[in-house]
């Protein structure tokens, strides 16, 4: 019965598209966007690169470190997987401070150098990079559609 649903669900997202085709803004900014995804690629190959190296980093510093008295932080490096995530966190900005405090109380005031570094290149150079390389392609995309319209308008 739920995949009856889940079908049926599919089939009214086809209705996106028949509106997609008939409505010339809305093809702009799909256009854009796929001109966009193209664009942020290399950067988000770096970004990815990025991410990798640190969880390394922080896998090998901080692993088996953040087991305290009061538990182990939910958000550590004691696998591959949770330091990826947790490097993600930190990169996206979201509470980065309380886990560069628990790298702190696990090894000392030299987690700071694993930190700063992580934020300062991870979220204030490396996402307002790929922001601007997403920004760049939407007003390109759209001058161009704009230029070849009104074009078609001068013929």
């Amino acid at each position: 019965n739920s995949f009856g649903a889940s079908a049926l669900r599919a089939l009214r997202m086809l209705r996106f598209f028949r509106l997609a085709r008939g409505w010339k803004e809305l093809q702009i900014f799909l256009d854009a966007l796929s001109h966009g995804v193209q664009a942020m690629a290399p950067c988000c190959m770096l970004m990815m690169l990025f991410t990798f190296s640190f969880s390394s980093i922080g896998h090998t510093v901080f692993q088996g470190k953040m087991n305290f008295i009061d538990g182990k932080p939910e958000l550590n490096f004691d696998t591959f997987y949770s330091s990826f995530i947790t490097t993600f966190v930190v990169v996206s900005g979201e509470n980065w401070n309380e886990i560069m405090m628990y790298g702190k109380r696990a090894i000392g005031w030299s987690a700071v150098l694993y930190f700063i570094p992580l934020f300062v290149l991870g979220l204030l150079l490396l996402w307002n990079l790929t922001t601007a390389m997403l920004i760049y392609a939407f007003a390109k995309s759209h001058s161009e559609k704009l230029a070849m319209a009104k074009h078609e308008t001068l013929k």
